[in-house]
Formats: structure tokens, C-alpha cells, sequence
């Protein structure tokens, strides 16, 4: 089984370099002679996507049509929604034909269970979380509907470089995905998959007698680092380097 997984690419339109990028290295597993047989995003890949409209087709075209090239060549998409991204709407289920989760999922892979999530609520931030519930239920959904798709991508974007001045946000991500990890290492997961923190990591860690592993792609957008699952192994990579 060959998996890449990568996340917080916060592709925010078509004025983002990220974006080819982003769908050139798409490109590039839908071309290889030895291509994955699932690609998992964990979140953020888009700085805004609240359902399926004219403005977001037109803003990520060039990333939607790598979207397609992996579905065509048969490679399995999961997509797990970050805070950024949500209601991923048709054009996911059924276009695509993906797995999309609005929390997390578990798989088992090569005998061992996983947990994956993008990881913003294991994060435990108070704060955050009213405002998450705030944006994905129905006043989210009436404000959106208010304002229309154009009015509504302004605002996200505002509302998003606001969310990425907060200094101390980082600090408190890390301190609450410990706790999370432990937590799902001694409910008897072998490896626990988050995003969020924009840090790259794959780390054992040990919780009286039982070992688990930790594994997060980092930011797409800041090195081009995913994570590469293959012959058991999980490997960091950065596109562009290798």
C-alpha cells in the first residue's frame, strides 16, 4: 500500500503561487509510473471552501483539475475537512467520488489502526470551538446564504489573515495535540494523524509499555512537505527537493 497524505496548503485563490504548485505535484502522482493508491488530505488544502459555487470553481480551477486527474487515474481520495474548509459538497462526493469526513476517521492499514483528523478540535481550544460550531450550523450556513458567494469569499479572507496574526496560537496547538495523542495512543490506536500545527513531524511516542506513533505532513505551502506511506514506513518528503 502506497498512501501520500498532506494538508494546510491554504491555497487562497487564483493570485496564490501555492496553487500551481500544488496541482503540479498532483500532477505528478496522477503521471507516475508508480503512483499512490490513496491520497489523503487532512484539511486547509483550500483557505476557504464552504460548499460548492461559481466563485470558489472559478478561484481553485487549476487545483480542481488536478482534483479530477487523480479520480481518473483511480487513485482513492479521503478528505477530512479542516476549520478553512467544509461542506465539501458534490463536487466531492460525486465528481470525485471521495471519502470526505467533517472530523476524523479511522482506517486500518497494514494491520495497524489509525486515527486521523486535521486536528483543529484536538487542539482543545475554547474560543475556537464556539466559533466552529458557529460557522457549521445553520447561522453559518443563513449568513452565507445572506451574504452570497462573492461577499462571503471577502469575508472568509479577511477572517483568515485575522486567524494567522494570533502569535500564541501555535504554543497552545502543540500543548493540547499531546494530550490528544496519548489520549488515542491508550485507547489502543498504533498511529495517530493530525495537521493544524503546520509542523512536520513522525515521532514514537511511548505511554506506559504501549507505542504509538505520531505523523503530521506540515504545511504544503510553507516547504512543500507531505508524508509518503509506503512498505510500512511513514517518510517525510518536501516537493521540489527530491
Amino acid at each position: 500500500m502506497k498512501i501520500v497524505f498532506l494538508a494546510d496548503a491554504h491555497i487562497a485563490g487564483l493570485g496564490d503561487p501555492n496553487q500551481r504548485l500544488l496541482a503540479e505535484f498532483l500532477d505528478s502522482l496522477s503521471s507516475s509510473k508508480n503512483p499512490p493508491d490513496k491520497v489523503v488530505f487532512l484539511g486547509d488544502i483550500f483557505d476557504f471552501w464552504m460548499g460548492f459555487n461559481e466563485v470558489v470553481a472559478r478561484e481553485y480551477s487549476t487545483l480542481l483539475k488536478a482534483f479530477v486527474g487523480l479520480h481518473k487515474e483511480g487513485i482513492d481520495i479521503i478528505y477530512l475537512e479542516g476549520n478553512h474548509d467544509y461542506s465539501m459538497g458534490a463536487f466531492f462526493t460525486s465528481t470525485l467520488k471521495a471519502n470526505v469526513y467533517g472530523d476524523d476517521c479511522e482506517m486500518r492499514l497494514d494491520g495497524k489502526r489509525l486515527f486521523l483528523s486535521h486536528g483543529d478540535r484536538a487542539a482543545g481550544e475554547v474560543k475556537y470551538s464556539i466559533w466552529r460550531w458557529f460557522l457549521r450550523n445553520i447561522l453559518g450556513e443563513l449568513l452565507s446564504d445572506l451574504l452570497g458567494p462573492a461577499r462571503t469569499w471577502q469575508l472568509a479572507k479577511y477572517l483568515s489573515k485575522q486567524s494567522r496574526s494570533c502569535g500564541e496560537r501555535s504554543a497552545n496547538v502543540e500543548l493540547g495535540f499531546k494530550k490528544f495523542i496519548r489520549e488515542k495512543i491508550s485507547e489502543g490506536f498504533d498511529t495517530v494523524i493530525l495537521a493544524h500545527s503546520h509542523k512536520a513531524v513522525v515521532e514514537r511516542v511511548e505511554l506506559e509499555g504501549k507505542g504509538g506513533l505520531y505523523v503530521n505532513p506540515g504545511s504544503f505551502s510553507d516547504n512543500g512537505s507531505y508524508i509518503l506511506y509506503e512498505d510500512g514506513s511513514y517518510t517525510l518528503k518536501e516537493y521540489g527537493t527530491e
